[in-house]
């Protein structure tokens, strides 16, 4: 990232983005056994890439000392994903080059800050849109080989609004806390959803951490945890069917739509680390005061 300060009240921040992806499957699922037929088998997949260059860009302004609101905006990108698919065929087991690709959507957020206590604790809140909808339809793995169907993931996912708090509180010089909540709308649909993906509804996000400020270097380190109810789909979807029902096209364009919306109970946990680094030129080494 890099940062301007424009005006005592005003900065502009803009961050380059070079999106690197790796995505490692073991599951059972749809194989096909050779004979123009579909079982269910252990496959195991693994792809990475290297996206396109995307921007992340922003705005603070500050209209009283004590208060600042923000913007930002990051630009959609995507990553081109190769590798291999291993899936048993026999006895043995195939070895089939796939590609696919995965999207990040836009992103727009903004936030506002309040300070407080000679500046050494901050209390500030934010909203967040991510546009799912447009970015996260789909994703096609595209299988090269015959015997192996190229398989399409359906996701039609929505947009996610996400609303957070969070406090910063200096309880030395050097040293700050932080806490953090937030409350947001799951992107899954009911009709596609699978294990590997968040049940739809709300969820919920709590975080902390703390820094370490030495002259003009920040380290900061933070962790978190996201999760919510279980959420319980009480019927089979069209995509919960037999792989037969499921598959379309012959030959290299035999495609099969993967399982999704079956009855049962969802839910998961996600946890969080963050580490990070910030060297800002010209800033004196004041020990005594925090801002």
């Amino acid at each position: 990232p890099l940062q301007v300060t424009l005006h005592d009240r005003v900065s502009l921040g803009v961050t380059f983005r070079l999106p690197w992806a790796r995505m490692d499957v073991t599951a059972t699922q749809d194989v096909p056994n050779g004979n123009d037929e579909i079982f269910l088998g252990r496959a195991n997949q693994e792809l990475s890439g290297v996206g396109i260059p995307g921007v992340l860009l922003g705005i603070s302004v500050r209209p009283i000392d004590r208060l600042t609101l923000s913007a930002a905006y990051r630009s959609k990108v995507w990553v081109n994903l190769d590798g291999t698919t291993k899936v048993p065929l026999g006895m043995t087991t195939l070895d089939v080059p796939t590609s696919s690709r995965w999207y990040v959507p836009h992103m727009i957020r903004i936030g506002a800050a309040v300070r407080a206590w000679r500046d050494r604790f901050v209390f500030s809140a934010e909203f967040k849109v991510q546009m799912h909808e447009e970015a996260n339809e789909e994703q096609f793995f595209e299988l090269d080989n015959i015997l192996a169907p190229n398989t399409r993931a359906q996701f039609n996912w929505q947009n996610v609004y996400l609303g957070s708090m969070a406090a910063e509180l200096w309880v030395a010089p050097r040293v700050p806390i932080r806490v953090g909540i937030s409350l947001g709308r799951s992107a899954s649909r009911p009709a596609t959803l699978t294990p590997f993906s968040p049940p739809p509804g709300i969820q919920l996000g709590v975080y902390g951490g703390f820094g370490v400020r030495a002259g003009p270097m920040d380290i900061d380190f933070g962790f978190g945890w996201g999760g919510g109810p279980s959420y319980e789909i009480d019927r089979d979807y069209p995509l919960c069917a037999e792989a037969d029902a499921r598959t379309s096209g012959a030959g290299a364009n035999r495609t099969l739509e993967a399982s999704g919306g079956c009855r049962g109970s969802y839910d998961v946990d996600s946890y969080f680390l963050s580490l990070s680094a910030t060297y800002s030129f010209g800033r004196p080494d004041v020990s005594s005061d925090p801002t």
